[in-house]
């Protein structure tokens, strides 16, 4: 990807390993060119539960691996933003709505991640079409007590990344090298809570299979996306 003007980066995660699952190559790759990325979290993760450990256990590995996986892909804990969302499966698509509409004020990106539309989990789900919503909203006149300072730019690029479920026909491909492929799988198994799913087998394999897809056997890992708006792509 080559962005006219890009230097911020923004990424919105329904849970936290989403970002890394979903564009963590294409995240190493900004970064390494300079580019200011921050990772937006609906969830504070103070109510979740998970059936191998007590809550109080669960809680504290979850907000530790957070900081470590995210240091592992070289973003910069101030540019790491938690909501307030406590009860994954029952976010409020109305708040997120706009709480996402005041971080993109906040941060002003000019590229937005966020989980692709045909999902099928009911999170990432509700956090695509509050955050498209909130875009289209930002650079808009109205609800003012949310980022209202100043003019904000209209996002020019939104990509929808693939997690739960495969984008059945993808509109972009961002080509990833070994070293930023192990970068972001790295990043990964710092997401220690959820290594009984095995995600660095099944990203691994999918980077594989999309690069296949797209460059044929010269290819080696890709991410692949859905192109949901585009201004400056050359």
């Amino acid at each position: 990807m080559d962005l006219v003007e890009m230097d911020r980066v923004l990424v919105f995660a329904p849970h936290p390993d989403d970002e890394t699952i979903g564009c963590g190559g294409s995240i190493v790759k900004h970064l390494e060119l300079e580019r200011e990325v921050s990772v937006a979290f609906p969830g504070n993760t103070t109510d979740i539960t998970c059936r191998h450990m007590t809550h109080e256990e669960y809680l504290k590995l979850r907000e530790g691996e957070i900081p470590r996986a995210l240091k592992v892909l070289g973003i910069d804990p101030d540019h790491t933003i938690m909501g307030s969302e406590n009860n994954p499966w029952h976010y409020s698509e109305e708040r997120l709505r706009l709480w996402a509409l005041a971080v993109i004020r906040k941060i002003e990106p000019q590229v937005v991640y966020l989980p692709h539309p045909n999902d099928d989990h009911v999170d990432h789900k509700v956090v695509s079409r509050a955050v498209l919503d909130a875009i289209g909203m930002a650079p808009g006149p109205w609800f003012l007590e949310y980022g209202s300072e100043s003019n904000c730019p209209p996002v020019q690029t939104v990509l929808g990344y693939e997690v739960w479920t495969p984008i059945q026909s993808p509109t972009y491909y961002e080509t990833l090298t070994v070293q930023q492929t192990d970068t972001a799988m790295r990043a990964l198994c710092e997401y220690t809570s959820q290594e009984i799913h095995k995600y660095e087998q099944a990203c691994r394999a999918r980077y594989a299979l999309r690069a296949s897809m797209h460059e044929g056997p010269t290819g080696k890992f890709a991410e692949a996306f859905t192109v949901l708006k585009a201004t400056n792509l050359f």
